[in-house]
C-alpha cells in the first residue's frame, strides 16, 4: 500500500474531524451528576470519576473546566485573583514511585504562580547545631506543599482535578501505597477544598483500603455502551446509532453506506466507547487520504480496528472494573444486621431475627425458680 502525505488541505479537515464533539445519552448523565460539584451539599470531599479506558473522560474534564469557570464568570471578573478550579494531569512516575514534589510544582505552575523555581530548589544548604546539611529533600517538599495550600487559600479555589489519578498510587511497597489515601485526604482537609479524581477502573482500588476515605469518597461512572443497549434499541442503543451516523456523516469525503447500516459492528470492536471509536474512523479517513482514496471504504474501516487480542484484553478490564462498582443485595446487609426481612420504607415494618432457642434433651426440667429454706418438723 503506498502512502502519501496528506495536503495542507487534508490535515486541516483531519483536525477538524478531531474538534468535532458528539453529544450522546451518556455524556448527558455524567454532565448531570457532574453538576452535583457546582453546588456541593454534602461532606464528601474526594469524588472520583471512572470508566473504561476511551470512553471520552479526558475529554469531558476539558469542558466541566470551561464550565466550572463559566460558572464563576462573575467572580472571576470582580476579583482577577480568584481562580476557582484547577486541573493536573498527572505522568507516570519515571522511577517507579509516585512523586509528591513534582506534583506539587505542577500545581503551582497550574496556578501560574510566580518564583515556583524559588520555592522548589532542590538542595539547600543549613546548619544544626553546626552540622551542614545538604540533603533536605522533605523540607523542600513539605515548603511546596504550604506553598500551594496558601495559593489555594489565596486564590479560593473550589476544586482540584486531577486526571490520570491512578498514577497516585503507583509505588514500590503497600505501606506507602496506604500512606497516599491518608494524604489525600489530609489535603482535601487541610485545603478546604474539593477534588475530582479521575481515571481508569484501577482507580477503583481505593474503596478498599481506609474507611474514613471511602465515607467521604462518591463515585462517578462514565460507562460504556452494551450490546443489551442495541438489541433493545432503548434510548442508550438510539443514542449509540446516533453517534455512528454523525461520525461518518461529519466525515470530509463519503463513505460506503453499508457503514451506516451496522452499529453493531462499531459497538463490538470499539467495545462500546465514543473515544475509541472516534480514534477508529479518525485512523480509518487519514489512510483513506494517505491512499488517495475519495472515500472511506469499509475494507479501510476494517483494516485500522483493534486486534482481536487487544480488544479482548480490554474488555475483561471493563468488565472487571464494572464488576467492582457493582452492588451487594439488601438482603445480605440486612441479614449483617440481624434482621430477617429487609426494611423498606413501605410495608409492615420489618422485626429483629428470632433467637435460635435451644431444644432440651429427655427428661430435663424446664427452667424454674427452687423455694430457698422452709419449715422444720
Amino acid at each position: 500500500m503506498n502512502l502519501r502525505i496528506p495536503s495542507p488541505k487534508e490535515i486541516e479537515a483531519l483536525c477538524a474531524y478531531d474538534a468535532k464533539k458528539i453529544v450522546h445519552p451518556r455524556l448527558n448523565e455524567l454532565r448531570s451528576e457532574l453538576s452535583n460539584l457546582l453546588h456541593p451539599v454534602t461532606d464528601e470531599c474526594v469524588f472520583v470519576m471512572t470508566g473504561p479506558s476511551g470512553v471520552g473522560k479526558s475529554t469531558v474534564v476539558g469542558s466541566f473546566v470551561r464550565a466550572y469557570q463559566k460558572h464563576h464568570l462573575e467572580r472571576m471578573l470582580a476579583d482577577p485573583n480568584f481562580v476557582p478550579v484547577v486541573s493536573l494531569r498527572l505522568p507516570a512516575p519515571v522511577a517507579g514511585e509516585f512523586n509528591w514534589k513534582d506534583t506539587f510544582i505542577r500545581l503551582l505552575t497550574a496556578f501560574e504562580e510566580p518564583l515556583v523555581g524559588r520555592k522548589s530548589t532542590g538542595r539547600l544548604h543549613l546548619e544544626l547545631d553546626g552540622e551542614r546539611i545538604t540533603n533536605t529533600t522533605r523540607l523542600v517538599r513539605e515548603e511546596l506543599r504550604r506553598a500551594v495550600e496558601n495559593c489555594v487559600k489565596n486564590r479560593g479555589t473550589l476544586l482540584l482535578i486531577i486526571d490520570e489519578a491512578s498514577h497516585l498510587f503507583i509505588t514500590k511497597n503497600r505501606d506507602s501505597y496506604l500512606l497516599q489515601f491518608e494524604l489525600l485526604k489530609s489535603l482535601a482537609n487541610e485545603f478546604n477544598i474539593l477534588i475530582l479524581l479521575v481515571g481508569a477502573y484501577d482507580l477503583l482500588k481505593i474503596d478498599g483500603f481506609n474507611g474514613q476515605l471511602t465515607r467521604r469518597t462518591r463515585p462517578i461512572h462514565f460507562s460504556r455502551y452494551t450490546a443489551h443497549d442495541l438489541e433493545r434499541m432503548n434510548p442508550y442503543g438510539k443514542g449509540f446509532v446516533d453517534i455512528v451516523t454523525s461520525l461518518l456523516d461529519a466525515m470530509p469525503i463519503p463513505y460506503e453506506p453499508c457503514l451506516r447500516s451496522r452499529p453493531d459492528y462499531f459497538l463490538m470492536n470499539s467495545l462500546g466507547c465514543t473515544g475509541h471509536l472516534k480514534t477508529w474512523l479518525r485512523r480509518s479517513l487519514q489512510e483513506a487520504y494517505g491512499t488517495g482514496s475519495k472515500m472511506v471504504t469499509a475494507k479501510i474501516v476494517e483494516r485500522n480496528r483493534q486486534s482481536n487480542k487487544r480488544l479482548k484484553l480490554m474488555a475483561v478490564e471493563n468488565q472487571l472494573g464494572e464488576l467492582q462498582l457493582e452492588d451487594i443485595d439488601n438482603q445480605e446487609v440486612a441479614s449483617l444486621m440481624g434482621f430477617s426481612v429487609v426494611p423498606t420504607l413501605s410495608g409492615t415494618s420489618p422485626t429483629a431475627m428470632p433467637t435460635k432457642r435451644g431444644r432440651r434433651r429427655p427428661g430435663k426440667r424446664n427452667p424454674s425458680k427452687d423455694p430457698v429454706g422452709g419449715l422444720l418438723s
